[in-house]
């Protein structure tokens, strides 16, 4: 990953509302090409997926990073590559009272999501949510991927804001407000919360 996209990442693990980013989907499989973005998954602490968001989305916005809209544009074009190339997709966020996702599973198997799940690559892992993930969706962790440099940075670092209880989950229901009249909807699926635009 390249320079600038690690610093990204530096800055998302001062913010304890982040608890895991992952990298997932094409990159973490292996089948990435050199025009292809770079998709997240990110695990938000309790009550702050919406505040989670917005760290997320404001630092990639601000640093010019972020998968911008694609819609209406021919794949492969120099226009659709500016807009993606090594960009961050902010694709998958879910809280950590939600981790299993069984809910979205395939019926009785799901080899896609399996899959999905087993190539994950921990980038940042706070207060060891990746094996806590993985343990909830019953997939032995491994680190073959993992990035050492970025687990004992993301272990270290995070400040503590001290934030009151009342006032980060009112700040967290402001922002989910002003966000949802923006995305779309946001389908509820046994308990958990899946954006979809």
């Amino acid at each position: 990953m390249w320079l600038f996209q690690r610093f990204t990442l530096f800055l998302f693990s001062f913010f304890p509302q982040i608890q895991m980013v992952a990298l997932c989907n094409s990159r973490a499989m292996g089948e990435a090409d050199e025009n292809s973005d770079i998709d997240l998954f990110i695990i938000a602490k309790k009550g702050n997926l919406w505040t989670a968001r917005l760290i997320v989305t404001f630092i990639t916005v601000l640093l010019s990073i972020r998968r911008r809209n694609t819609h209406g544009l021919q794949k492969w074009t120099l226009e659709y590559v500016r807009r993606t190339k090594d960009k961050f997709c902010l694709s998958f966020f879910i809280t950590e009272e939600h981790l299993d996702l069984g809910d979205i599973r395939l019926q009785p198997n799901d080899p896609y999501l399996d899959r999905w799940i087993y190539t994950l690559i921990p980038l940042i892992n706070r207060n060891n949510m990746y094996e806590r993930f993985m343990e909830a969706n019953w997939v032995e962790p491994t680190y073959a991927w993992q990035n050492a440099f970025w687990q004992s940075l993301s272990s270290k670092l995070g400040i503590i804001f001290g934030f009151f209880s009342f006032f980060e989950n009112f700040l967290n229901m402001s922002i989910f407000f002003i966000q949802i009249s923006k995305i779309g909807f946001v389908h509820n699926s046994g308990g958990a919360k899946v954006i979809v635009r």
